[in-house]
């Protein structure tokens, strides 16, 4: 029997004809991924490093700098990064797409 594995720790056999054993798993990977996406914020990870560290080390004076032209700036990676999050939680929910990656709020930019 087949055996699929999903994010980390989850599988799912594929002779599970159960809707509620597979609304379970749903149920518990989602729990799995938010969690994740917490720890990134602020938590203590074998990394040693997330994002509250991170911005501890930014002032209102470097937030808007870019490190090299062509790169971008903290501001505008964050600013991606919450677009991001805000599209991902709208899918989750089962709304349909709204953020594609050519639009501009993928990528705001400083100026």
């Amino acid at each position: 029997m087949p055996t699929f594995f999903i994010g980390n720790c989850y599988k799912v056999r594929q002779d599970h004809n159960s809707n509620a054993d597979l609304k379970n798993v749903g149920n518990s990977l989602l729990k799995d991924l938010i969690q994740q996406l917490k720890d990134v914020e602020n938590a203590d990870l074998w990394i040693d490093e997330n994002f509250e560290k991170k911005l501890s080390l930014v002032d209102a004076n470097s937030v808007f700098e870019r490190p090299i032209p062509d790169l971008h700036s903290v501001a505008e990676i964050l600013s991606h990064l919450i677009e991001w999050r805000k599209e991902v939680l709208s899918r989750l929910k089962g709304n349909p797409r709204g953020l594609e990656m050519s639009d501009a709020a993928n990528w705001r930019s400083n100026e």
